[in-house]
């Protein structure tokens, strides 16, 4: 053993003093230490669970996504290209080369004079970051005119929330997944 270390029974008490205030400052700093690491691990792990994709149980962002999709019922149905080319989500636009002419290969057509509903069946969600959520809308178009009995055909929709700009956007289908082409 060294000559210069002794033992703990032989400090004087202000060296004591110094050695438990030592030990405390390590122990508080390690405390905090475990404190920053677990935060920093459950802010992962919520963020991974906001990213999964979750079924909407919310009544309103239910009825905001499906709106959302009426207003583009409606626009479809009036044929203004500007319009629909405005409300297609930019990736999808690109992904498909649709332009102002190719629009209207793209989208069902709906004739002028029908009345046309969206009925959505259920919903999910998948968080993209932070402020942009995807909404899956699994539903159908409600086709009826006076005298007539409805009919519906399934349309599925994928609207793009930016929640930071209070804006929205369309893909038909289900995550870009689903081949428009076939309505």
């Amino acid at each position: 053993m060294n000559k210069n270390t002794k033992k703990l029974k032989d400090l004087n008490e202000n060296e004591k003093n110094v050695l438990t205030s030592i030990v405390f400052v390590l122990i508080f700093i390690s405390f905090l230490i475990y404190l920053g690491v677990s935060k920093l691990i459950d802010a992962k792990k919520e963020q991974e669970e906001s990213q999964k994709t979750v079924l909407v149980t919310d009544a309103g962002r239910y009825f905001t996504a499906v709106n959302c999709v009426k207003s583009y019922l409606n626009y479809m149905q009036r044929g203004n290209t500007d319009d629909m080319l405005l409300l297609l989500n930019e990736e999808y636009k690109e992904a498909n080369r649709i332009t102002a002419s190719t629009v209207r290969n793209h989208i069902p057509k709906l004739e002028y004079n029908y009345m046309y509903d969206y009925v959505g069946e259920e919903m999910y969600q998948h968080r993209i970051s932070k402020n942009v959520v995807e909404y899956y809308v699994k539903g159908r178009i409600k086709k009826s005119q006076m005298d007539e009995d409805s009919t519906y055909s399934d349309y599925d929709v994928t609207v793009v929330l930016y929640e930071d700009k209070l804006l929205y956007s369309i893909k038909p289908g289900i995550g870009g997944l689903y081949d428009e082409q076939k309505q």
